[in-house]
């Protein structure tokens, strides 16, 4: 007799046999399910490893030198370009020190510094280093980068070395090119103002010369009143001491000038021994302007309107040279004949920690199809024999290199005005 609330044996074998297919499709379902999930892993992990060895062979075919350091500034990763320049192979250095792969001690005991710089305040750092390599030495920009992980921890250090020898190189001959074409205006600016020059030495000689002639003859007839007198002698009345004064007043005053005007000279002749130094613009201004009188006493009168100004540091010597094409160019723009109506404005004042020197002229201004080319090297619109087309250029290029600017606009009427702005030397209190 069956128990009541029971199923018969028959019923109960359908239900067991019905749960264990529907088990069995669930465990086939999650089977295939698996294998897709399998299939996609295999396939996540392919493309990682491919993505990996991808990476891999990019920093093994950079150029540039690649290594990783941990915190124990040993190494997790050296890139082929790196293990080429250092004393073993790639491999070999991953796990040591720098020390410890045979690197001079000096060396690495300067970029250990450094590593732990980075590690210690977080701080992307760059530096040039001039390092032995096959072949002969060679300059690296060197970036030091922490690596952090997700929780902002430094873990490591990357660094990337970038071979920048022939861009030294290029910058060093672009330099000696520069200093070769300042020269080469140099010498031009000189021989084109020589004959003016020359002038201006010349008159204020020729007065002293003539002045201590008559002061020695004077004073020898003082000396010997008795002496014979030479037939031509004039017979005037013999000077007062206060005119003889006079006139060896005018006469040192006509030596001065020469003076002035050998110092100007001297200017030019040291900008290859000159380094920068606190420089007071108007030495170097007023040194041009001497050195152009000639060329601008029959076109235009100069201004000066200098105001106390702040030292700058430059060069004495090659600011002399700026501004000496400056006035001559002023000079160049404005014809002969009218010094009455036309100036040669020189302006000093300073602004926002900077000190300004403008040349202002009322001449014939440059006409605005010039006006982009102006500062390009051997571009000119005078007339032959008139100038290289290197003033400007290589004015601009002085100015630059002292952290300064050399710029140009339009002056009062048709006129031209220069500016040339440099970073003004702190005051002392």
């Amino acid at each position: 007799m069956m128990e009541r609330g029971k199923a018969p044996p028959a019923e109960q074998g359908a239900a067991a046999g019905l749960a264990l297919a529907r088990l069995t499709h669930e465990l086939e379902v999650h089977q295939v399910e698996l294998e897709a999930q399998n299939l996609e892993l295999r396939a996540a992990h392919a493309e990682v490893v491919s993505a990996l060895a991808d990476h891999q062979a990019l920093a093994d075919n950079l150029p540039d030198l690649l290594a990783s350091f941990d915190r124990d500034l040993r190494h997790r990763y050296v890139n082929q370009a790196a293990a080429a320049v250092g004393p073993a192979a790639a491999a070999a250095y991953v796990g040591r020190t720098l020390a410890e792969t045979g690197i001079a001690p000096a060396i690495a005991t300067v970029w250990e510094a450094r590593l732990r710089h980075v590690f210690a305040t977080g701080e992307r750092t760059q530096f040039e280093d001039e390092l032995p390599a096959p072949g002969g030495r060679r300059t690296y920009l060197t970036t030091l980068a922490p690596v952090r992980d997700a929780a902002g921890v430094i873990t490591s250090v990357l660094s990337l070395s970038r071979d920048i020898t022939d861009f030294v190189k290029a910058q060093q001959d672009r330099q000696r090119l520069h200093r070769s074409l300042a020269h080469a205006d140099r010498l031009a600016n000189l021989g084109m103002l020589a004959a003016g020059i020359a002038h201006e030495i010349n008159n204020p000689l020729c007065f002293v010369l003539a002045t201590l002639e008559g002061l020695v003859e004077e004073l020898a007839q003082r000396a010997a009143p008795d002496a014979p007198r030479p037939a031509d002698a004039a017979a005037d009345t013999p000077s007062t001491f206060g005119e003889l004064a006079d006139r060896g007043r005018e006469a040192l005053a006509s030596a001065l000038r020469i003076r002035e005007v050998a110092r100007g000279l001297g200017r030019f002749a040291r900008i290859e021994r000159d380094r920068a130094a606190a420089t007071d613009v108007r030495a170097p201004l007023e040194a041009a302007l001497m050195l152009a009188a000639h060329e601008i006493k029959y076109r235009a009168t100069v201004v000066r309107d200098y105001a106390a100004a702040p030292q700058v540091a430059a060069s004495d010597g090659e600011l002399a040279q700026v501004f000496l094409n400056l006035i001559v160019n002023a000079a160049h723009a404005i014809d002969e004949g009218d010094v009455d109506h036309n100036t040669i404005h020189l302006r000093i004042h300073s602004a926002d920690a900077a000190v300004y020197v403008e040349v202002t002229d009322t001449g014939r201004g440059i006409a605005p199809a010039d006006l982009p080319f102006i500062f390009d090297a051997f571009f000119t619109t005078k007339a032959p024999g008139k100038g290289t087309g290197l003033g400007l250029a290589i004015s601009r290029e002085i100015i630059h290199g002292l952290g300064g600017q050399l710029q140009c606009e339009p002056g009062p009427g048709t006129g031209t005005r220069f500016i040339v702005r440099l970073p003004a030397l702190p005051t002392t209190a």
